[in-house]
C-alpha cells in the first residue's frame, strides 16, 4: 500500500510541477528560466509543458463534444418541425433542411459541398458532356452579344 501512497503523491508533484510551467510560460518566461526556477532540467520542463497542453486539448475536446451534442439536439428539433413540409415537397422547406443538414455536417467535421460551375455542352451522338469552368465569369462573358463566341 504504501507504493501506491508515493505513486499518488509523485503523480499530483507532477500534475502541480506541470501546471506551474504552464503558469509560468503564460508570464513569456523561456523553458530555461522555468527550469531553473523549478529546479528541474530544460528537457523536464518542455515535456511537462506538452503534457500540459495535451491535457488541456483532451478538456476541450470534451467541452467541444458536449457543444456538438447540443447543437446537433437543436438541429434535430429544427428538422423535426418542417419534417411534413419537406415531405409534402415545400420547397422553401427543402431549402431549409438541405442547410440544416449542412450545418449539422460542419459541426461533426464532414467537408462541406462544393460548388463546381460547369458548361454543359452537347456532344456530337446528342447526349450532354460537363466541362468544369475555371473561371465562371470568363464563361459567362463568352455567351455575351460579342463575346468569343461571336469573333
Amino acid at each position: 500500500m504504501a507504493r501506491g501512497k508515493k505513486t499518488d503523491v509523485a503523480q499530483i508533484d507532477r500534475q502541480n510541477a506541470k501546471i506551474k510551467v504552464l503558469e509560468l510560460r503564460g508570464q513569456y518566461l523561456s523553458f530555461r528560466a522555468i527550469s531553473a526556477q523549478l529546479g528541474i532540467g530544460l528537457a523536464t520542463a518542455h515535456d511537462y509543458f506538452r503534457e500540459a497542453m495535451t491535457d488541456l486539448k483532451a478538456v476541450e475536446t470534451r467541452e467541444a463534444l458536449e457543444v456538438r451534442i447540443i447543437e446537433t439536439e437543436n438541429l434535430d428539433l429544427a428538422s423535426a418541425a418542417i419534417r411534413e413540409k419537406v415531405l409534402a415537397g415545400d420547397l422553401p422547406a427543402i431549402d431549409r433542411w438541405l442547410r440544416i443538414s449542412i450545418q449539422r455536417a460542419a459541426l461533426w467535421g464532414a467537408p462541406a459541398p462544393v460548388n463546381q460551375n460547369v458548361n454543359l455542352l452537347m456532344n456530337a451522338q446528342g447526349g450532354i458532356d460537363i466541362e468544369p469552368v475555371a473561371d465562371y465569369r470568363a464563361a459567362i462573358a463568352s455567351l455575351a452579344p460579342g463575346g468569343d463566341d461571336e469573333q
